[in-house]
C-alpha cells in the first residue's frame, strides 16, 4: 500500500470513529482503489443530525441540543431528504469535501457522500469531533476521575464517546465494592479476591444503586467466575447518557480515600442480635 492510501486508510478509520461516535446511521466508511472514501446509505434524520454537529464544528463550539441518542429516527419523504442534501452541500461548500448525492435504495431515499480524500475526512472528522465536545470532555473528565481513584483496571475501565453516550468497561467485583464504597460511603465488604455468587451479585447492585443516586441510571452486567475458563469474576458496567457521565465526575471529584475503609478495626462493631 502506497503511502497516499494508508494516509487515506487512516483518514478512514479516523472518520468511521467520529460517526460511530455521533450515533450517525450509514454504511461504514469505505476506500476504494483510488485512496478515495466513500459514505453510503446515510438516511435523511442521520443526515440532519449530521448537518447539525457540522454546523457546531464549522462554528467552533458544541452542538446545542444534541439528542442524548438517536432512537428509531423518522422517516423522511424524497423532497425532505433532498433538502437535507442542500443543506450538507452548502455547508461543505467551498471545502473541496467530496460529492454529495441522494439515491433510493430499497425503497427509501439515502443520502451518499463519495470522492472524499484523507485530507477532506480529516476536515470532517475534525469538525465532527467538536461538535461532540461536550461528550469528549465528559469521557476525559470522567477517566480522570476514574483514574484519580484508582479504578481503571489497568485501561480495562475506560470511557469513551460511542453512540451519543458515555462508554465504560469492566471491573473486577473487588473495584466495583470500592467504586460504590466512594459514592455510598458505606465499607468495603473484607475478602472479594473470590466471592460467592451472591456476594457479587449484592455488590453488582449495590453499585447500580450507588450510581443511581449520585448521578442517575447505570445498567451493570455480573459475569461470575468460570470454573472451566479460570476466568474471574467482573463486573461489566453499561453505557450512560452524557448528563449522567457529567454528575457522576462531580460525585467522584467530591469523594475522598476516607469512605473506602478496608481495615476490620476501624469498623464501627456490629450491635448482637437482640
Amino acid at each position: 500500500m502506497s503511502a497516499i492510501n494508508v494516509s487515506a486508510a487512516d483518514a478512514c478509520t479516523g472518520l468511521r470513529h467520529a460517526l460511530d461516535a455521533a450515533a450517525i446511521s450509514c454504511l461504514d466508511p469505505a476506500l476504494n482503489d483510488d485512496g478515495l472514501i466513500h459514505i453510503e446509505d446515510l438516511s435523511g434524520p442521520s443526515g440532519r443530525e449530521l448537518h447539525s454537529l457540522l454546523t457546531a464544528g464549522v462554528a467552533g463550539h458544541p452542538a446545542a441540543p444534541v439528542p442524548s441518542k438517536v432512537l428509531a429516527p423518522a422517516a423522511m419523504s424524497v423532497a425532505e431528504t433532498v433538502a437535507v442534501r442542500a443543506d450538507l452541500d452548502q455547508l461543505l461548500a467551498g471545502m473541496a469535501i467530496g460529492d454529495l448525492s441522494v439515491r433510493i435504495h430499497r425503497g427509501r431515499p439515502v443520502i451518499h457522500l463519495r470522492n472524499l480524500d484523507a485530507s477532506g475526512a480529516e476536515t470532517l472528522t475534525a469538525l465532527l469531533w467538536t461538535g461532540l465536545h461536550d461528550f469528549l470532555t465528559a469521557a476525559r473528565d470522567l477517566g480522570d476521575a476514574l483514574q484519580k481513584h484508582d479504578l481503571t483496571e489497568g485501561g480495562a475501565l475506560t470511557p469513551r464517546v460511542r453512540n451519543l453516550r458515555i462508554t465504560l468497561g469492566k471491573v473486577t467485583v473487588a473495584t466495583a465494592a470500592r467504586f460504590a464504597s466512594l459514592l455510598d460511603g458505606e465499607p468495603v465488604p473484607d475478602d472479594l479476591e473470590c466471592p460467592e455468587y451472591a456476594e457479587a451479585a449484592d455488590i453488582a447492585d449495590r453499585l447500580a444503586r450507588a450510581v443511581q443516586a449520585a448521578a442517575g441510571f447505570m445498567d451493570v452486567e455480573m459475569h461470575y467466575y468460570c470454573h472451566e475458563c479460570g476466568h474471574d469474576s467482573t463486573i461489566t458496567l453499561r453505557e450512560i447518557r452524557l448528563d449522567v457521565a457529567q454528575r457522576l465526575v462531580a460525585a467522584l471529584q467530591n469523594a475522598t480515600e476516607q469512605h473506602v475503609d478496608l481495615s476490620v478495626e476501624n469498623r464501627s462493631p456490629v450491635p448482637p442480635p437482640r
